[in-house]
């Protein structure tokens, strides 16, 4: 049964969205205190070993690692030390670590999410006064142990799929497709997967499609198995599994989870590839999967919804939002600041007839010029504690070079529920200005010299308003 195809076809299926688990703590109150963090108030001298490097091992070597994507390492305390000012403005501001689902005045969601990699006020306290402290060493007995958890290879990995290689020599950022062949020849049930970078300094991000038209092979050339594609892979099919980012945990979900791929589906692989400064890297990636062939529980689909042109489907006020001039049109003017777009579709009827149907995790995407998103649900019949107007995820500082999904930390029974006759709103704003640092650099990048107007598409100077939403019901989507 497909209940959401129709009902939920997006005008154009890229997005660049992560859904995973990714590298950090368990789901915490970010204002909460840390255990091993040194109080503000302490007059104990704070040190890197003992206070400061748990925090950089739970929250930032993941990136900040020898050859990794981070522009230095904190791995040692000799390459992290002059970098102290830096690390104690960046994590005041909250910008470092790059997490990007907040709470606002307008959206708090009710449930908290998985491995939330935000520091707590005491770690960003700890490092300012070691910062202030002139970041003093301390003694290396002093340090943590190193961490023994492997998140390099997924468990119980059933496929390990090559991606033919790719040599990043361009000084701007690329981004790759590359298509794969599993060679499945009966349905079988996704649980799992992970992207083994060949190349941690160039990979930017990943993220994996699912293409069971095989549309993919219309994209390559002859004798290629790759083709660029900014925004996404750029045919109708696609469906999003999942992504990587540096520090990402393997995509795994529960047990009695899973997707459901037919005989014949290929994969699609982004990548974004950042240059970070370096010369010519060749990049030799992998996709792990781990495959059933057990009817899994609790069937998992990822949908994307927005991106729509005009009015959607057959229900009254679905689609494009008219803007604050009345008018049905997606454009961005020239020097806006804060310009917002919204768009709507509701559930349809059908959606829960054969059991309940819940949201397990979301994600947004913009391009350079999005500076926040939303995404809400209103409910036409409120349940479980749940308002009419839920929110279910707040990104207030949009930024495209780190992009990742979010995944409700909570049992199954007590996620989101959706039902028919519900409707999902994405709310993307937009700053059109070169007070916009991601516009000015795009714009130099591009040889523009002044704002143009921006209209929905593909390409760096487009733009795209669009939500992910995995649902998980007991029926195949």
């Amino acid at each position: 049964m497909n209940l959401l195809k129709s009902a939920l076809a997006v005008g154009a299926a890229s997005v660049a969205v992560l859904l995973l688990h990714c590298g950090g703590s368990s789901a915490s109150d970010p204002s909460a205190s840390d255990g091993g963090a040194s109080s503000s108030g302490s007059t104990q001298t704070v040190t890197f070993h003992k206070d400061v490097e748990p925090i950089l091992q739970k929250h930032c070597t993941m990136c900040h690692t020898e050859g990794g994507i981070g522009p230095f390492s904190m791995q040692q305390y000799a390459s992290t030390k002059d970098f102290a000012a830096m690390m104690a403005s960046r994590t005041k501001e909250r910008t470092m670590p790059p997490w990007g689902a907040q709470e606002t005045a307008s959206c708090t969601p009710r449930h908290a999410f998985k491995d939330d990699n935000r520091l707590s006020d005491a770690e960003i306290a700890t490092i300012a006064a070691w910062s202030a402290a002139g970041a003093p060493e301390g003694d290396p007995k002093d340090a943590p142990p190193k961490s023994t958890k492997d998140i390099t290879h997924l468990p119980a990995v059933t496929d390990t799929l090559e991606l033919s290689p790719y040599t990043m020599g361009s000084p701007n950022d690329v981004l790759r497709c590359f298509v794969i062949d599993p060679k499945i020849t009966a349905t079988k049930y996704l649980n799992g997967y992970h992207v083994v970078p060949g190349a941690l300094g160039v990979v930017h991000h990943a993220l994996v499609y699912a293409d069971p038209k095989r549309e993919s092979l219309k994209k390559v050339a002859p004798g290629s198995d790759q083709y660029d594609c900014f925004g996404g892979p750029q045919f109708d099919s696609a469906n999003l599994v999942g992504g990587w980012v540096p520090g990402s945990v393997p995509g795994e979900l529960p047990p009695n989870m899973g997707t459901q791929v037919d005989a014949g589906t290929l994969f699609v692989v982004q990548i974004h590839y950042h240059a970070a400064g370096q010369g010519p890297r060749e990049d030799k990636t992998k996709l792990e999967l781990r495959f059933t062939d057990k009817q899994p529980e609790w069937y998992a689909k990822t949908r994307l919804i927005g991106n729509f042109r005009g009015a959607f489907g057959t229900t009254p006020g679905d689609g494009l939002q008219p803007g604050a001039d009345g008018k049905v049109e997606f454009l961005i003017p020239p020097n806006a600041q804060n310009h917002e777009e919204v768009m709507k579709v509701t559930l349809p009827a059908a959606l829960s007839a054969a059991g309940p149907v819940y949201l397990y995790g979301v994600g947004g995407h913009m391009h350079y010029i999005g500076v926040r998103e939303e995404l809400h649900i209103e409910h036409a019949a409120p349940q479980n504690g749940a308002p009419a107007d839920e929110c279910l995820l707040s990104i207030p500082r949009w930024d495209f070079d780190w992009q990742r999904g979010f995944v409700y930390d909570t049992p199954v029974d007590k996620l989101p529920l959706v039902q028919g006759g519900d409707r999902i709103v994405v709310k993307c704003g937009y700053d059109n200005s070169m007070a916009n640092p991601k516009m000015s650099r795009v714009m130099r990048e591009t040889g523009i010299t002044a704002p143009q107007p921006v209209t929905l598409g593909e390409t760096t100077l487009d733009e795209m308003c669009l939500g992910a939403f995995v649902f998980v019901s007991k029926i195949p989507f």
